[in-house]
């Protein structure tokens, strides 16, 4: 039996399980998951599992035509682990293009946890990584986790240093655009509503307006789960001014969009 074992383990050792590459790793932490299991299980589970699953979907639909293909996902309670292979041999150009990728993939999961009321915050890191059916496992996910964990504090995904870097050719230029802000306290997040079109952000913005209040009722008295909440509520009035979304243009898209409820509820597209 132990003759077994040891033929067992050096062809372990020799195969290529223990297997380390480059990698865009991306922690993310679900917010308020705690209390959220303790008080309803089996229904916050659920949204977390749809969620899920329509991230992996994503991947699957719209792999050919964003590239998300590329794009492997883990979870495990509530923490999700998103990476993209960054091959050494790639250029500049194929780098930045795996950035973008994995930023518009993640714009869209946070997007759509926020319309599912669930907040969400994590880090963004690059380096040596071992991914597969076993492990995650490398210095790219300490550091992401550590991004997570200590700096984000807010429903943000931060970035680290190495993320950034990729981003400056030769020249020590940015030459590929990638939605990135700067905060208050100097750490870098990812832009996430940059990822909806235009014409639909007036509407979307008021309808975010909308969650967000409804997360603040729901949330009184619970000091740091509003400081997380105004955080966001910050994060969308500096989108909406950056952006130059006018409340005028809100009202507009709020008018059209009853227009056109009113319209379907009486046959007219019938």
């Amino acid at each position: 039996m132990i003759k077994e074992i040891e033929e067992i383990e050096n062809k372990e050792s020799n195969s290529e399980i223990i297997y380390f590459e480059r990698y865009i790793v991306c922690f993310v932490d679900l917010l308020g998951s705690t209390e959220a299991i303790e008080k309803d299980e089996f229904n916050f589970f659920a949204s977390v599992y749809n969620l899920f699953g329509t991230a992996k979907n994503m991947c699957e639909v719209y792999g050919k035509e964003l590239n998300f293909s590329e794009i492997k996902i883990k979870a495990f309670s509530d923490n999700i682990i998103f990476v993209h292979k960054l091959p050494q041999e790639y250029t500049y150009k194929e780098c930045c293009t795996a950035v973008q990728t994995m930023t518009a993939f993640i714009s869209t999961f946070q997007f759509l946890a926020l319309n599912d009321r669930i907040l969400i915050r994590g880090g963004i890191s690059v380096g040596q990584l071992c991914f597969n059916d076993m492990f995650v496992w490398g210095k790219a996910l300490v550091e992401a986790y550590q991004l997570e964990n200590i700096y984000a504090i807010y429903p943000r995904i931060l970035f680290n240093s190495s993320v950034l870097e990729l981003l400056i050719d030769s020249d020590g230029e940015i030459k590929f655009g990638v939605p990135i802000c700067q905060d208050d306290d100097g750490q870098y997040y990812l832009d996430f509503l940059y990822c909806i079109a235009e014409g639909s952000r007036p509407w979307l913005i008021n309808h975010y307006y909308s969650i967000i209040s409804e997360l603040k009722t729901k949330n009184t008295g619970k000091t740091k789960a509003l400081q997380k909440i105004i955080w966001l509520e910050s994060y969308l009035h500096r989108f909406q001014s950056i952006n130059g979304i006018t409340d005028k243009m809100i009202e507009d898209a709020i008018i059209a969009d009853k227009k056109l409820h009113d319209d379907i509820i009486s046959g007219k597209y019938k």
